[in-house]
């Protein structure tokens, strides 16, 4: 059965990053959802413990003629992933890398 979800090569959404981007992103950890708007330097923004990256919305708008937000889905949230096991907080951290790596982004 094919995936009804695909990925995203973000170094495409820099080239357009004024329209807002949700989309699942195949990571080196496992799938992620982000959601992308704005521009200018990265910022990374994660929810709390029982959201998702929807809760960033307004925040999102607010940034986005100053700042290129990236509001993730942590694994076992929203769209993201589900893992196997509970995640400590280091493993969480090393899929937040992952996502990073993968959207190319050095410096958040």
């Amino acid at each position: 059965m094919t995936s009804p979800f695909r990925s995203v090569d973000l170094r495409d959404a820099r080239k357009d990053s004024a329209r807002e981007l949700g989309e699942l992103v195949t990571t080196a950890m496992g799938t992620m959802h982000a959601v992308v708007h704005g521009n200018g330097p990265d910022v990374v923004l994660i929810h709390g413990v029982t959201d998702n990256a929807h809760t960033w919305h307004d925040v999102q708008g607010s940034l986005a003629g100053i700042a290129r937000t990236h509001a993730i889905d942590l694994p076992g949230h929203g769209l993201s992933d589900i893992p196997a096991k509970p995640l400590t907080a280091r493993q969480m951290a090393e899929w937040v890398l992952s996502y990073l790596d993968t959207a190319r982004v050095e410096r958040a």
